[in-house]
């Protein structure tokens, strides 16, 4: 895994403008969470969120599934803000901490490497006191055909989320 220490938070964001993503996630309640991802400086996707009952898993506990849909997410919005029309091909979760219902945690991702048509991302979910809860890796192939005729309101990442 790539060093998540010194990758972007708050005091770095560049781009104040939140980023589409998939309508489950940033769409506002009720159906979606609502979540907004921003991009830093240095290339690295960041949201916080707060998880909630409807979130858990065991018992207090987020449920694996939603943290890995929050990563595949942040990674996949950094491969798309760093200008590949790709889509999630292979996604491994490691879970470190358990993630706690109603604790405030930053997600992020970050691409690590590129070879051709293959994108390689990388992301972490680390909770209020910093320590890493989740982490993960995937690969992305570009398919631009796929996206050909995307508008905004087909909200790929490529777009500002529209206020």
């Amino acid at each position: 895994m790539s060093d998540i220490s010194n990758q972007s938070d708050k005091s770095n964001w560049s781009d104040k403008i939140p980023l589409t993503g998939s309508r489950f996630l940033t769409d506002g309640a009720p159906g979606g969470m609502g979540l907004e991802f921003y991009l830093g400086e240095d290339g690295v996707v960041v949201a916080t969120v707060t998880p909630e009952l409807r979130h858990e898993g065991p018992p207090g506990h987020v449920h694996g599934g939603f943290a890995t849909a929050l990563l595949d997410e942040a990674m996949g919005a950094a491969v798309w803000q760093a200008g590949h029309r790709a889509v999630t091909v292979n996604l491994v979760t490691d879970f470190r901490a358990p993630v706690p219902i109603g604790a405030e945690v930053t997600v992020r991702g970050w691409v690590d490497r590129i070879e051709g048509k293959k994108i390689h991302s990388v992301g972490s979910i680390t909770l209020p006191d910093g320590r890493l809860a989740v982490e993960g890796r995937g690969l992305w192939v570009e398919m631009p055909e796929m996206f050909k005729n995307a508008t905004e309101n087909d909200r790929p990442f490529g777009f500002p989320r529209a206020r």
